[in-house]
């Protein structure tokens, strides 16, 4: 165990509330090419329920999938807040919807991009969202992944400066990304609702597109890199191996909780 989580598990162990944010695809669920059969990776789902269960830890997602899509993906038996879309799109434990960060020249350019891509790859192979537009390919092999990445940049590199548009490319593949929002943005929002002073909080990506979430978390939580391998680059203070570490990690957590001797719910 490194010393930054060591006191991190201490800090969960003297705390009668803590809040664990996640991201999904690469975090907790393996990436597939079709987007809605990437579940949830086995023993995840039963660690994050016996969390809610403890009524001491709150839960909540910070993705770039869109918000009913999480929900009806993840397939939790409890609410869950959802921060989706690169932080565009919030949605509360009642359901409530609120849009952010998105104009009409953003959603000029990401129907244009949308058009171009679908047209040289396929309806299949696209997945668009509020603010974003990705492909994924995951299970390809390198030389086809460069090639959907070419093409990609080929569709989509003239619309970045006139729609205010950037191109993120991620493990599982590539996206049209709005600028002006992002999981930053998401997790300054998360933030400003707790006082991470007195409650920890961690927050679990994999992708570039959470290098914002991790940049916010400085100072007030731990940021932790999901990947196989160390990103000397990354804002993250520790990298855990999917998805055998991220079991152990949210084991301890519960071990902690149990330390902590918080009452369950109800009693």
């Amino acid at each position: 165990m490194t010393p930054i989580l060591d006191t991190f598990y201490q800090r969960i162990a003297n705390s009668q509330q803590a809040l664990l944010v996640l991201d999904y695809d690469g975090t907790i669920a393996p990436y597939h090419t079709r987007s809605e059969e990437a579940f949830i990776a086995p023993g995840i789902t039963e660690r994050l329920v016996a969390l809610h269960r403890t009524g001491h830890t709150r839960i909540i997602f910070n993705t770039g999938r869109s918000c009913d899509n999480i929900l009806n993906i993840a397939r939790l038996p409890f609410p869950v807040e959802v921060w989706g879309c690169h932080g565009r799109v919030h949605c509360d434990l009642e359901g409530t919807i609120r849009l952010y960060g998105l104009n009409r020249t953003n959603s000029r350019g990401l129907e244009i991009g949308h058009e171009r891509i679908v047209k040289e790859l396929g309806e299949d192979a696209v997945l668009l969202r509020r603010g974003c537009l990705t492909v994924f390919y995951h299970e390809a092999t390198q030389d086809e992944r460069d090639q959907i990445a070419a093409i990609a940049r080929k569709c989509w590199t003239d619309l970045l400066e006139k729609h205010a548009l950037r191109i993120d490319e991620f493990f599982g593949g590539i996206e049209l990304n709005t600028i002006g929002r992002d999981k930053g943005d998401a997790m300054e929002s998360i933030l400003s609702s707790v006082n991470h002073e007195e409650i920890p909080v961690a927050f679990l990506g994999d992708a570039p597109t959470d290098e914002d979430g991790f940049r916010a978390m400085k100072g007030r939580g731990l940021a932790v890199l999901v990947a196989e391998e160390d990103d000397p680059e990354s804002a993250a203070a520790i990298r855990l191996q999917p998805f055998r570490e991220v079991l152990q990690f949210l084991d301890q957590w519960l071990v902690c909780i149990d330390e902590a001797g918080t009452p369950a719910p109800g009693s």
